[in-house]
């Protein structure tokens, strides 16, 4: 029997196509399917990411006082709990309320006569100027807390700063000098301060609570800008110690001094010495105060 060499050629070679473009197939079908996973993939996340954007944020917890608005971030608003303490002095606590069932007292507010130790003072529309007391409670967690409410609680503690923030204190001042008789008299938290009344109309006070309670002097003579004299410190660091006074709860603290270099340079033989004795009566503050 005789065979066609190009026939039988040309049967191979038909063979040979049929089976690559078998193998094509294949490969374009695994592509398209791979290609509509990645996309149902993306598709989903897409849809996912949407929905965690647009949900809402709890919204702060505004509580309303006779002294203002305090307000708490609603990131914990729904764990917290506050008690009213409407006596004499008026007053708020605010606890942690877990879901665990355990509560956290975590700090309270006192309302009453602006003095030290306040953390500052505000004023009503009616013109009534209170101090703000802040008690801030101890938590230690025992090992029955666990590292999620630990840090509930912590992070509801830390949010006494925006509270009082919310509140717009005002620092604790002392009461412009005030002439009786011969003395000017300077209140301040921790009682009167006495001056020559003579320099009724040159003495200008300014207070400082950086550091302690600070009662600041200064001068304004013959039209030159107003220089700092000296300082009278309480319970702080700065100055040398002059003094020793004890709180209503019987806490020792020091009352120190820090006099300040004048500068009168350009100044007229009498104002620079008329700035020199205001500064040297300083004595006479301290007289009546270590009296």
């Amino acid at each position: 029997m005789r065979y066609d060499k190009n026939r039988v050629l040309m049967i191979i070679v038909i063979a040979l196509l049929t089976v690559l473009l078998t193998i094509l197939t294949v490969f374009a079908v695994i592509s398209l399917k791979e290609r509509d996973q990645a996309a149902g993939a993306g598709s989903s996340a897409g849809t996912q990411n949407t929905t965690q954007s647009s949900t809402p944020t709890a919204e702060d917890q505004v509580i309303e006082t006779p002294y203002g608005k305090m307000v708490f971030p609603g990131e914990w608003a729904r764990y917290l709990k506050t008690e009213l303490n409407d006596g004499a002095d008026y007053g708020i606590s605010f606890y942690a309320e877990l879901e665990s069932g355990k509560t956290q007292p975590l700090f309270s507010l006192q309302f009453g006569e602006p003095k030290h130790p306040a953390a500052g003072q505000v004023t009503t529309q009616d013109g009534v100027t209170v101090g703000v007391y802040v008690t801030v409670r101890d938590f230690v967690p025992d090992e029955t807390w666990s590292d999620q409410e630990t840090a509930i609680v912590t992070s509801m503690q830390e949010a006494l700063n925006d509270v009082l923030d919310s509140l717009n204190l005002q620092p604790l001042g002392a009461t412009p000098p005030e002439l009786q008789g011969d003395e000017l008299v300077i209140d301040t938290p921790y009682g009167a301060l006495y001056f020559p009344g003579q320099w009724v109309e040159e003495l200008e006070i300014t207070t400082d609570e950086s550091d302690g309670y600070e009662v600041i002097f200064h001068g304004a003579i013959g039209g030159h800008e107003a220089q700092p004299l000296f300082a009278v410190n309480f319970g702080g660091t700065k100055g040398t110690v002059v003094h020793t006074m004890t709180t209503d709860n019987g806490v020792l603290f020091y009352v120190r001094l820090r006099t300040f270099e004048l500068n009168t340079e350009g100044w007229s033989g009498v104002d620079a010495a008329t700035i020199r004795a205001m500064q040297e009566d300083l004595n006479h503050m301290l007289s009546k105060l270590t009296a």
